[in-house]
Parts: structure tokens; C-alpha cells; sequence
């Protein structure tokens, strides 16, 4: 039997999150929803490209309709564990670095080497290349949450693929998933006309991440690891 799994319920004072309590992950995103935290990453390649998570076989055994050739990106990531967040950041406010560890976690349980023979093989990111681009918000009818956005700056060109879990009728299941590489200029592309592809959407991740300032804090952040200003202070770019 699976554990039950406790996200903490998060309430905003003076710019910090502080801990109210902690909920099932099946409550958080009741009507109305409660405030919870996740991690979100997009991996970046040695010359710049971005790899996105294609989530579309999630989303078909989830019962959602998903054309037989179509896309769903999003960024790797996901929720912020109860159990995970220092007792003192409960009255503190939960920290950025508590947000990269959730990030780390997150990452080496959805991203996958791909040998030369199709074996998917298990991922080690290295905490120091997570790199904090900015906080996002999204708060919608089913889901109100508050994302830290890291890039990861991947060491080599894989190939990679990626993996998640989706709930059913029979329980958790594994879903094998694969991961799209693209320019910035693309992945802008096909957001912006994302109303007009028919294979072609975006989850809420990365959406949120796009659409504001048209993704220019994501931008700013990849071109400062590609100028070599790793020190700067990415806050700067928002």
C-alpha cells in the first residue's frame, strides 16, 4: 500500500511562506484549492537548448484526450513535501534552498539517460547545477501554488528521456515518457501559437513560467550561464 502523501499547506505573510498545516496531495488541489509548494526545472544543454518534459502520455492515461501525434511540454518538477521542510522554516518562511532540495528530488526521479540500445537509465544531478531563476505563482479553480523555477545545466548532450506517475483505477502506475529538445526561440514559437497547433500545448508549468513577461526572467537566466556570469543575481533579471 502506498504511504499517504503530505504536502504542507502554505500561508504568504510579508513575502514568506510560512507552514499552516499539511494536507493529503489529493485535498490540494480540491474546490477550493490549498496553497501548496513545488519545484519547477528546465535542463539546459552545454550550447543552450532547453529540454521539456513531454507529458502527453500522462495526460492520455489520465483520460485526457491527447491527439495520437501530439505534445504536451512542460517542465520537469513537482510538489514539495511536508516532511521535507526544517521545523524552523515552519515559522520562518520556507527557504529557497529548501525549494533547490525539492528541485534535486524532483529531477532524478523524472529524468532519465537513454542508452544507445533504448535502456532508460536512472539520473544523479548534481545539486550545484540547479541554478535559481525565479518565484512564480499560480493560483487557478483547482490548484493554487507557489513554484521556485531552476535551471539545470546538464554536463553532456544525453540522450534523455523522461518518466512520472499517474493515479488510476488500479493505483499508481509508472508512465514512460519522452523529453523534446528545442531552441528558446522555438519553444517561444509554439507557445505563442499554441491556439493554432492542433498537435501542439503547454501545461501549467511552463505556461506560467511564458507567460509572464513572455518567459524573459527564463531567457535572461539561460543567456547569464551562457556569458559565464553564474555569480549574478538572477533576482536582477525579474
Amino acid at each position: 500500500m502506498k504511504k499517504t502523501e503530505y504536502l504542507p499547506v502554505l500561508v504568504e505573510r510579508d513575502g514568506k511562506f510560512l507552514v499552516a498545516g499539511k494536507t493529503e496531495r489529493k485535498t490540494a488541489h480540491s474546490v477550493p484549492p490549498v496553497c501548496h509548494a513545488t519545484a519547477i526545472i528546465v535542463p539546459v544543454f552545454p550550447d543552450g537548448r532547453l529540454l521539456m518534459e513531454d507529458r502527453a502520455e500522462r495526460h492520455r492515461r489520465e483520460g485526457r484526450f491527447v491527439p495520437e501525434d501530439g505534445h504536451v511540454f512542460n517542465c520537469f518538477g513537482g510538489h514539495m513535501q511536508y516532511a521535507d521542510i526544517p521545523e524552523e522554516e515552519h515559522r520562518t518562511g520556507v527557504s529557497m534552498e529548501t525549494f533547490r532540495k525539492c528541485a534535486y528530488r524532483e529531477l532524478s526521479e523524472e529524468l532519465v539517460r537513454v542508452t544507445a540500445d533504448g535502456r532508460r537509465e536512472t539520473f544523479s544531478p548534481v545539486m550545484d547545477r540547479l541554478v535559481p531563476v525565479g518565484l512564480y505563482s499560480m493560483k487557478g479553480e483547482a490548484n493554487w501554488e507557489y513554484s521556485w523555477l531552476f535551471l539545470y545545466r546538464l554536463e553532456d548532450f544525453g540522450p534523455y528521456g523522461s518518466q512520472d506517475t499517474v493515479m488510476t483505477e488500479h493505483g499508481e502506475e509508472n508512465v514512460v515518457q519522452s523529453a523534446c529538445v528545442m531552441t528558446w526561440e522555438a519553444l517561444l514559437e509554439q507557445f505563442t501559437n499554441r491556439e493554432k497547433l492542433d498537435t501542439v500545448s503547454f501545461s501549467d508549468g511552463i505556461a506560467r513560467v511564458l507567460l509572464r513577461n513572455s518567459g524573459e526572467e527564463l531567457h535572461c537566466a539561460i543567456n547569464c550561464i551562457f556569458s559565464g556570469n553564474l555569480n549574478i543575481a538572477f533576482q536582477n533579471c525579474i
